[in-house]
C-alpha cells in the first residue's frame, strides 16, 4: 500500500553499500488516551520492497485493547481418544441460544529456515472458517535450547490480527471467524544461532460449517442475562499416534439470533512425542 498516516521518516540514507548500516529516524504524534498503535517502516531498494520495520506504540489501560475487535476464543482441552464432558458458559444477554460443534480437525505442518534478524512468510487461503491457529512449539524448531523465534497473523489486508512475542519459541496467534482471503504467518528470528535454523509449526482450518467427529450433546435453547448454560459435548475416533496430525483442534460455536459470536476452542492432543 502507499505511505500515509500520522508518522514521518525524519532522515534516512539514500544508499547503502553491503555490510554497512544506516540510521532511519522516524517521528508520530503523542498517542492520547486509552490507545495501541502500530505502524512500518517500509525500506525500498531500485524499486522493490525488501522488507518493513515494525514501530509500536501504547498508551493503554491494562490490558491493552486488541488491535482489531473478533468475537472471544476460549479453550477447552483433553488427550481422550472417545469421550464426552461438560462446560458452562454465562450469558450476558437474554434471548435465543444455540451451540454447534465444528470439527475436530487433524494438524497440518508447514516449514521454513530463518536466520537472526530475518523474515518468513507462509500464506493460508482461508474462506468459511470458523478458526484459525498457527502454534510453533519449540520441540520443532532446530537447536530449540537457544533460539527465539516470534510469529505474526496479518489479515487479507495486511493487518496485524494477532502475534506472540514469548521468550524463546512456543508460539501461539489465532482468530475466529476470520475474513476470507489470504491470511499470512509471519515468523521472525529474533534470537538465532549460527547462520539459520531450520522450523515447522502447526496448524488448523475449521470450517464454519457444522460437522464433524464433534457433538454438541445438549444446550440451552435461550440465554438468560446472568446465568450458566451448561453444554454438553462428545468426540470419537481422535486417534493417537506419533505425528502432528494426531493433533486434533474443533470448536463449539454459540450463537443468538444475529448469528456466531463465539467460540469454545477444543484441543484433543493424541500426539504420542518421541522423547529419545
Amino acid at each position: 500500500t502507499s505511505p500515509g498516516g500520522n508518522m514521518n521518516v525524519i532522515s534516512a540514507p539514500a544508499s547503502v553499500m553491503i555490510g554497512q548500516t544506516g540510521t532511519v529516524s522516524v517521528s508520530w504524534p503523542s498517542v492520547p488516551g486509552d490507545e495501541w498503535f502500530i505502524g512500518a517502516v517500509s525500506h525500498a531498494a531500485n524499486g522493490f520492497l525488501k522488507g518493513l520495520t515494525i514501530i509500536e506504540g501504547a498508551n493503554t489501560i491494562e490490558p491493552k485493547n486488541p488491535l482489531l475487535g473478533y468475537p472471544f476464543v476460549s479453550d477447552y482441552y483433553t488427550d481422550v481418544v472417545d469421550g464426552s464432558d461438560s462446560f458452562d458458559v454465562t450469558f450476558t444477554y437474554s434471548g435465543s441460544y444455540s451451540a454447534n460443534a465444528h470439527g475436530l480437525e487433524p494438524g497440518a505442518v508447514s516449514e521454513g529456515t530463518i536466520s537472526e534478524g530475518g523474515w518468513t512468510k507462509h500464506e493460508f487461503e482461508l474462506s468459511g472458517h470458523a478458526f484459525f491457529q498457527a502454534f510453533l512449539p519449540d520441540f520443532l524448531v532446530d537447536t530449540r535450547e537457544s533460539n527465539d523465534l516470534d510469529i505474526y497473523l496479518v489479515n487479507p489486508f495486511n493487518q496485524i490480527v494477532a502475534f506472540s512475542q514469548d521468550e524463546g519459541s512456543f508460539e501461539v496467534v489465532e482468530v475466529a471467524f476470520p475474513m476470507d482471503g489470504t491470511w499470512s504467518v509471519y515468523v521472525y528470528g529474533y534470537e538465532v544461532p549460527g547462520s539459520s535454523v531450520g522450523y515447522e509449526f502447526l496448524y488448523w482450518k475449521v470450517s464454519a460449517i457444522p460437522g464433524g467427529n464433534l457433538k454438541v450433546g445438549g444446550a440451552p435453547s435461550d440465554a438468560v442475562s446472568g446465568t450458566e448454560g451448561t453444554i454438553d459435548i462428545s468426540w470419537s475416533d481422535a486417534v493417537s499416534g506419533a505425528g502432528p496430525e494426531f493433533y486434533y483442534v474443533g470448536a463449539i460455536s454459540h450463537s443468538d439470533e444475529n448469528g456466531p459470536y463465539g467460540l469454545t476452542i477444543v484441543d484433543v492432543d493424541n500426539w504420542v512425542l518421541d522423547e529419545s
